[in-house]
């Protein structure tokens, strides 16, 4: 999971300004997530790789790469956020970080050998989404909590 933490300059004065307009700030920061989180979710996708030649089982299982990323919205405990993820295929978390060979239990016959794997180089999509899109996203946060705390109360 990728944090942001928006600083806005203005100290006491300005987190007191923004206390008193709490449901404001979180209404306001609500909809600028959303439409980030659109955004990211296109970069996303538009960077997912796509297979060629024969499917895994993987996806014949749970589906394309690219049409299995989601965003969902949240608002907790004071935060305010948008989540976008993999959703149910799960092998996006091995495409995006790779994988280490790892060899089957020593001394087991043939046909026990699941635990085998080969080495996967990682083809990363997710995290160079945001990073594309990182100047951005502060910029709009910051912008979207000063336009909330310069409105008249």
């Amino acid at each position: 999971m990728i944090r942001l933490k928006v600083e806005v300059p203005g100290g006491d004065e300005m987190a007191a300004r923004l206390s008193m307009k709490g449901d404001a700030v979180r209404v306001r920061l609500q909809k600028e997530m959303a439409e980030i989180g659109t955004g990211l979710l296109a970069e996303a996708r538009s960077r997912a790789p796509v297979g060629r030649g024969r499917k895994s089982k993987a996806s014949r299982a749970y589906g394309p790469l690219r049409e299995a990323l989601r965003k969902r919205a949240f608002s907790s405990q004071g935060l305010v956020g948008v989540k976008v993820d993999l959703g149910k295929a799960w092998y996006g978390r091995i495409i995006e970080t790779g994988r280490k060979a790892r060899a089957a239990r020593p001394g087991a016959s043939v046909r026990r050998q699941r635990g085998a794997s080969y080495a996967m180089p990682p083809r990363p999509f997710m995290r160079p989404a945001f990073q594309s899109q990182q100047a951005s996203i502060m910029s709009r946060l910051n912008a979207a909590v000063a336009e909330v705390a310069g409105e008249g109360g």
